[in-house]
């Protein structure tokens, strides 16, 4: 097989290592052994962290659909209120009318009245000097 061709960077790399001794190249070797144990404890710490985090979306997403429909439910009732109110106002409004003109009715019924018992009692009176008049007459024939 024919062997794949070294970057400057890894011949570089390559004549710095053939110049290290063997206790260098264990400490090297064991340093970058730690590194890689401690990357993979990251990257499981990460891991466990992005899956709290991804059900913490999940239930805020519910949440906020939860709270959507909440709202939605709210608006509806809150416009089924308002057009309740709205004919109330028009009812109210309507009997009031109709109280206004029953009470224009009285007071003109009321002045009527009025009228009447003045005329009735102008009437009671002539009636009554009418009929003191007729008793002395006929107490006078007799």
């Amino acid at each position: 097989m024919k062997e794949k061709e070294l970057s400057v960077a890894e011949k570089t790399r390559k004549t710095k290592l053939s110049k290290k001794s063997v206790d260098e190249l264990v400490n090297i070797i064991l340093r970058k052994d730690d590194i890689e144990r401690k990357n993979n404890k990251l990257i499981k710490c990460l891991k466990t962290n992005i899956e709290g985090l991804e059900k913490k979306h999940k239930t805020l997403a519910e949440d906020n659909k939860y709270l959507e429909d909440a709202n939605v439910n709210l608006n509806n009732s809150f416009n089924e209120l308002n057009k309740v109110y709205k004919e109330t106002i028009k009812k109210l409004d309507d009997s009031l009318n109709t109280i206004q003109h029953y009470d224009d009715n009285s007071f003109a019924l009321q002045d009527k009245i009025n009228r009447l018992v003045k005329s009735n009692s102008k009437c009671f009176g002539y009636g009554l000097i009418i009929g003191a008049v007729i008793v002395l007459v006929v107490k006078l024939i007799f």
